[in-house]
């Protein structure tokens, strides 16, 4: 297709990415694994997070014919079995009643390991998209905005509060860099 080759485009033209964590990409690390061995230059891993009832999900290639990985380049953690990622309540609206939240696509989470030896996390998330992509009357559109919104706090929130402040105090992980990446949706 040709968002495919655009984005294998855009891939050569950098050409010295070495890692790449993919936002909506393929829910199979096979199907992942297929576009960087056929259409982008050079030898790349690539995990895939699988998310229950997701076409799409998160995903990440780590090119390894530059010397800079160890191997095995990365090590991927099930987010599903950390529960920081499951169902979550949130009072998102200030009334005093919790709402239920969840991520749509789990996030991403591996450890990459250089040939140095060092270490460093990747967070990749895809968090609630404030669009709304179908005509609503006025009064309507707004609501479904508002909702968007909070549920983009809450799982912003959650994130913070459940994973990544534990993440920095934890003596296990607190000297581990972590990088946070992905489409956070927190613009306008």
């Amino acid at each position: 297709s040709s968002d495919l080759d655009d984005l294998a485009g855009v891939l050569r033209e950098l050409d010295d990415v070495r890692i790449v964590v993919v936002i909506e990409g393929p829910n199979r690390t096979d199907e992942l694994q297929l576009f960087f061995d056929t259409d982008v230059a050079g030898d790349w891993k690539t995990y895939v997070q699988p998310s229950k009832g997701q076409t799409q999900c998160i995903g990440i290639a780590v090119r390894t014919d530059g010397g800079d990985f160890a191997d095995p380049p990365f090590e991927p953690f099930d987010t599903g079995a950390i529960s920081a990622f499951d169902a979550f309540t949130f009072d998102s609206d200030s009334d005093g009643i919790d709402e239920t939240y969840r991520f749509e696509r789990r996030p991403l989470y591996v450890k990459i390991n250089l040939a140095s030896g060092a270490e460093f996390r990747v967070l990749g998330l895809h968090l609630k998209s404030k669009g709304i992509f179908a005509a609503y009357e006025w009064s309507k559109w707004w609501q479904i905005a508002d909702a968007n919104r909070r549920k983009l706090l809450a799982q912003a929130t959650q994130l913070r509060v459940r994973f990544i402040d534990p993440y920095l105090r934890a003596a296990a992980t607190s000297d581990i860099p972590l990088l946070v990446c992905g489409d956070i949706n927190d613009g306008p």
